[in-house]
């Protein structure tokens, strides 16, 4: 749709339709279309359109939105020694959130966990000086950040970002037992710690008369209005008590209301009992609710005790109305005396709360489809239109769509969607080695400079980054120039380490920095980390948990671990076993005391070798040629699936379809 205009032709070239090509009743293309150019030559007008997928569609949607733009509100829970501990189940008691699962994707056992991680490398090793019960020569921590802070489930991160746009997503690989072990850190960074505020405590009053000041009746209605409180010299109200509307707003996270006491109800009908509903009204939640009978002229007292904790922007308020419609007499706040009759306590505190704010304190810059991107770089995700629904995406690894493809016929050990071969002119068959090739290509991550574990590594090994993998074509390729970098930005590789030399078992991630000057070490904001969830697992001896956030202290022999592999052995059973151990670093590299041997099954070696095999072949041919191909040939097409010519098995690189004729086509000999 255009708008058009007397002086000439308006249009954006930022707004998309969806669109189907056709030709000759054939589906040729579905995707979205965008308009270019319009040109009007001598009345004839001409329309310069591009045509593109529903990933491209993807990208330009997130490329402007960040973290920031996911409400993580549905996470809030108390941080705690028990939610830390919660977390790390997968089943039997979860962590318990604060608020409703407006998403649907939120899961008590896997959507948030608690690892231990080496946030700052502060904790000390117990002598008994702190005057706490840890037991002595073991890990002691002084508070809970420096071992525990979020990581967020990757598979419901990836729902998330999906739920707000026009788009769905399918993946076999997404649904694997792996993939859904993996976790993202939101470090908070320096962002503030949660922490519990000290207990506030308030007693509002009402009466008709204080200090000489005769106050309005608030009486009943048949729908509710809200109870009256006053702040004078004997009575006070929380700070967050609006005196003019009688309602509580909370103005921080983790607001927590003890309230107790009661209001008293009269009834000044000298015949009718009347029956009142009274009620604390949390946002939209009815709490405390008490129906009233009382007596003609007699009253009675709306009694409540509860605690409720308040997120930014909720809201409390007591309320009371008169549940017989008809009746004319007066239910009203009892005001016979200048004694205050109605009294409620307050006691108030922010508790230590994890929230969206403190999720999105570090992590809330980053951008949407550089997650995505970063995970398609991880594992060589390729995308494949869904040709049953365009808005439908599929992600799925390269080696899943082109290598181990198979659909069609069987050749050998190769499958065979097409033959084409009676489509060319074999005569005119022209093969040649590829030349844009890099000799060299490097697989890494990006570096975080203040990661002393990281740079410590790197040094130590001559400059090897931990978890890349260096890829060189060989002396077959030695013509060959250039280096190539893979780089899964925004993501950084996470060395893991023992805690201490005398805790072999104790095996965390190690994300602190070190300042040399004056040998202290602390967090600092990291890149994102990705994870694997390994599972509780025991340290071999125990480590302590302050007293914090309301809870007591404890030594604590398991801990939630997290690393870059699939598992991490025992020191019985060093070293991994090589066909079992998963990998999610790229390339082989030595691993730190305790961690066992590298395994073979990384990155690079499950995602990217079989297509560098295929690409750094000294048989991998290309060929340009003329193909007679018609619109049923490329309806039936998809750029996975392999073409045989003349007994030889091609993939297609390329394909310039013009109707009604030759189309021209980029081969690659598959070796």
């Amino acid at each position: 749709e255009i708008t058009r205009s007397d002086d000439g032709v308006i249009f954006s070239p930022y707004k998309k339709s969806e669109c189907v090509l056709k030709q000759d009743g054939f589906t040729l293309f579905k995707g979205y279309l965008r308009l270019l150019d319009v040109t009007d030559k001598d009345g004839e007008i001409s329309y310069n359109v591009n045509l593109y997928s529903e990933v491209i569609a993807l990208a330009d949607y997130l490329k402007e939105l960040s973290f920031r733009d996911l409400d993580f509100t549905e996470l809030s829970h108390d941080y705690n020694k028990t939610q830390i501990k919660y977390s790390w189940n997968d089943s039997g008691t979860g962590i318990t959130y604060t608020n409703p699962n407006t998403s649907g994707f939120r899961n008590a056992y896997s959507t948030v966990k608690y690892p231990f991680v080496n946030w700052n490398n502060q904790m000390l090793i117990a002598n008994g000086s702190t005057g706490s019960n840890a037991t002595l020569n073991n890990p002691e921590l002084t508070a809970l950040e420096q071992a525990f802070r979020p990581f967020i489930n990757i598979k419901y991160i990836i729902e998330r970002i999906f739920e707000n746009t026009p788009f769905t997503f399918t993946s076999n690989f997404f649904d694997t037992t792996d993939f859904k072990k993996l976790y993202m850190d939101f470090n908070w960074g320096t962002a503030e710690v949660p922490s519990v505020s000290a207990i506030n405590s308030f007693n509002g009053q009402w009466a008709k008369q204080i200090s000489g000041v005769t106050n309005p009746s608030v009486n009943a209605g048949t729908s509710f209005t809200n109870l009256v409180l006053f702040n004078t010299s004997n009575s006070t109200v929380p700070p967050n008590y609006n005196l003019a509307t009688n309602i509580i707003t909370a103005t921080t996270d983790g607001e927590q209301y003890n309230i107790s006491g009661g209001y008293r109800i009269e009834n000044t009908s000298t015949t009718a009992t009347q029956v009142v509903d009274c009620q604390w009204l949390y946002n939209s939640i009815p709490l405390s609710v008490t129906q009233l009978s009382i007596p003609p002229s007699d009253y009675r007292d709306f009694n409540f005790t509860f605690n409720q904790i308040l997120l930014t922007g909720d809201t409390l308020q007591a309320q009371f109305k008169r549940n017989n419609p008809f009746s004319t007499a007066t239910v009203r706040m009892y005001e016979d005396s200048i004694t205050p009759t109605s009294n409620v306590f307050f006691n108030v505190n922010t508790i230590a709360i994890t929230t969206n704010i403190l999720l999105q304190a570090l992590r809330g810059e980053l951008g949407q489809w550089d997650f995505l991107k970063g995970l398609m770089t991880m594992f060589n995700l390729v995308t494949i239109p869904d040709e049953n629904n365009p808005n439908n995406i599929k992600f799925e690894p390269y080696v899943d769509v082109f290598i181990n493809n198979t659909a069609g016929t069987t050749l050998s050990d190769r499958t065979i969607k097409h033959d084409w071969t009676d489509k060319i002119d074999v005569s005119e068959m022209k093969l040649e080695p590829l030349t844009d090739l890099n000799r060299r290509t490097i697989f890494k991550f990006v570096e975080d400079e203040d990661d002393f574990a990281f740079t410590n590594y790197k040094n130590q090994v001559g400059g090897h980054l931990y978890g890349s993998k260096k890829y060189n074509a060989g002396n077959e390729f030695n013509i060959l120039e250039g280096l190539d970098e893979i780089v899964a930005e925004p993501f950084a590789a996470t060395v893991i380490k023992p805690l201490f030399d005398n805790l072999p078992q104790f095996i965390t991630p190690a994300l602190y920095s070190y300042n040399a000057d004056d040998d202290t070490s602390e967090g600092f904001d990291n890149s994102p980390r990705i994870m694997f969830d390994n599972g509780i697992k025991s340290t071999g001896a125990s480590y302590y948990i302050p007293p914090q956030n309301g809870l007591s202290s404890e030594n604590q022999s398991q801990f939630l671990q997290f690393s870059h592999l699939s598992d991490i052995p025992t020191i019985t059973s060093l070293p991994p076993v090589a066909t079992d151990t998963r990998d999610f670093h790229f390339g082989e590299c030595q691993l730190l005391t305790g961690v066992g041997n590298a395994t073979a099954n990384n990155l690079f070696n499950l995602y990217w070798l079989p297509y560098y095999n295929e690409l750094y072949n000294p048989n991998t041919r290309t060929m340009t040629i003329k193909v007679n191909l018609n619109p049923a040939d490329i309806n039936t097409f998809k750029f996975n699936d392999t073409v045989m010519i003349k007994n030889r098995v091609f993939r297609v690189n390329k394909i310039d379809y013009k109707p009604n004729d030759l189309a021209t086509v980029e081969f690659i000999l598959i070796p």
